[in-house]
């Protein structure tokens, strides 16, 4: 299972410093969406991507042994794509815990 976070204002507020409504903007988060929608419907595919970083840019996955790589092939093939992201499917499937502190009852 792939945990999926939408970072979008986040991560526009990460890239320029401080939140901006441009077109530009508007249009990458818009990019960014399809990539994303993208993503998820095609979960599967991740699986033969095990221990890699995958690059999704214009509703593409690519694929590398390095970040820095993964980032190439999708820039040389969608290099409009300003919405592209990057997720590393770890080598071995995980189960996560989510847990919640209620807070502990401290006795002296």
């Amino acid at each position: 299972m792939h945990k999926v976070i939408s970072p979008s204002p986040v991560r526009r507020l990460l890239i320029s410093g401080f939140e901006s409504d441009t077109d530009a903007d508007r249009a990458r988060d818009a990019r960014y969406a399809r990539n994303l929608a993208w993503y998820k419907a095609h979960l599967d595919a991740l699986h033969a991507h095990r221990g890699e970083y995958v690059c999704i840019a214009g509703e593409e996955l690519f694929h590398a042994r390095t970040a820095r790589e993964a980032i190439a092939l999708a820039q040389s093939a969608h290099r409009e794509d300003d919405g592209r992201f990057i997720v590393y499917v770890p080598q071995h499937r995980s189960r996560y815990i989510h847990a919640v502190d209620r807070g502990m009852a401290h006795f002296h």
